[in-house]
């Protein structure tokens, strides 16, 4: 579809931002009750985490290919994480890869257990620490994520966000992933990456997490229309419900009071990289999203979501949750009047 701006808004400020969102987007792309064990885990990770956690200022959020080059040339304690959803992306890292990255399947580090059988939902603490530990990652670890879809960005602010929910700062992304790295004429190797099993000790941070639950009540109160934002990632034809995803079981439409903000308004085109701080700041204040007031991501399956947490982190807003469980959950527990179309 194409995002555009109405003459109507062609006042100076808008103008500018009609030209960065007036491009062809793809359409892209869910929580479930946790077992009483999972909450109990939670209790004691809080607990561990004043030994665990590092105690060292965050990382930078986006990386250039030079500075992970440099870094990995220096920095014994990073660890270059490749990202996609499944075995077949994984098979074609084992083909080819950056030396000495390992692989992060998403769809593997996951919930695959929740009741609606919904994909990609966040695993609990102690499975994405063992998980994450087999790729050699240590709480001391500066995490370093590169994206291997063509887009340049899709999976890894998901890994990102994920890493952060789990206590973990220390984590970048490489900008323009994958392709960056080749259009900069940096080889690829088939050689398999052997680490050391880390020592991670996971701390859930509940504040960067929504639930179905959650936004059924915001939608019961009225807090939608009052004073929390729910910013929705899709396309603009799923979120208003004329545009249907062909194979995909759930219909489209949006939560009552929710706003609709394709998760590629924030990438440049061209460059397949995020876009700049004032783009970014322009893009949401156009679609009204104010950084000040509370503000929840959401999407088809908790994965583009995390486009919106990461531009208003870059922005300086680093509380921004996500519905895990997002649209793909929402369509098949919500009732159908809290199931919005475009009238």
């Amino acid at each position: 579809m194409v995002l555009w701006c109405s003459a109507r808004y062609a006042s100076k400020g808008r103008a500018a931002v009609g030209v960065l969102l007036k491009q062809t987007f793809d359409s892209t792309r869910g929580s479930t009750t946790r077992p009483a064990t999972q909450k109990l885990y939670f209790s004691l990770t809080r607990i561990q985490s004043s030994y665990y956690s590092s105690s060292t200022e965050p990382a930078k959020t986006l990386l250039s290919v030079n500075e992970l080059k440099s870094l990995l040339e220096s920095d014994k304690k990073i660890r270059l994480l490749e990202c996609g959803p499944n075995l077949s992306i994984k098979e074609l890292y084992d083909e080819a890869h950056i030396g000495g990255s390992t692989f992060f399947n998403v769809g593997a580090c996951s919930e695959l257990k929740n009741e609606l059988c919904l994909k990609y939902m966040l695993p609990d603490p102690a499975l994405f620490s063992d998980y994450v530990e087999q790729l050699g990652v240590s709480n001391d670890s500066h995490v370093v994520v590169c994206e291997r879809h063509d887009k340049g960005f899709f999976y890894a602010p998901r890994v990102w966000w994920m890493f952060r929910v789990f206590g973990h700062d220390q984590v970048s992304i490489l900008s323009g992933g994958l392709g960056k790295w080749l259009a900069a004429g940096n080889a690829l190797t088939r050689a398999t990456t052997h680490v050391q099993r880390g020592n991670f000790r996971a701390e859930y941070r509940p504040e960067l997490v929504r639930s179905y639950n959650d936004i059924e009540k915001l939608v019961i109160d009225g807090s939608l229309s009052k004073s929390v934002q729910l910013v929705d990632a899709r396309s603009q034809g799923r979120f208003e419900g004329w545009e249907q995803v062909p194979g995909e079981a759930v219909g489209a439409g949006h939560v009552p009071g929710s706003i609709s903000l394709h998760y590629a308004a924030f990438m440049d085109p061209f460059t397949k990289t995020m876009r700049s701080e004032d783009d970014l700041e322009k893009i949401l204040k156009f679609k009204g999203v104010d950084l000040n007031k509370p503000i929840v991501a959401t999407c088809g399956q908790g994965i583009t979501a995390c486009f919106i947490s990461l531009a208003a982190f870059l922005l300086g807003k680093k509380d921004v949750p996500v519905y895990d469980g997002s649209w793909n959950e929402w369509f098949v527990r919500a009732k159908k009047e809290h199931i919005q179309e475009l009238e």
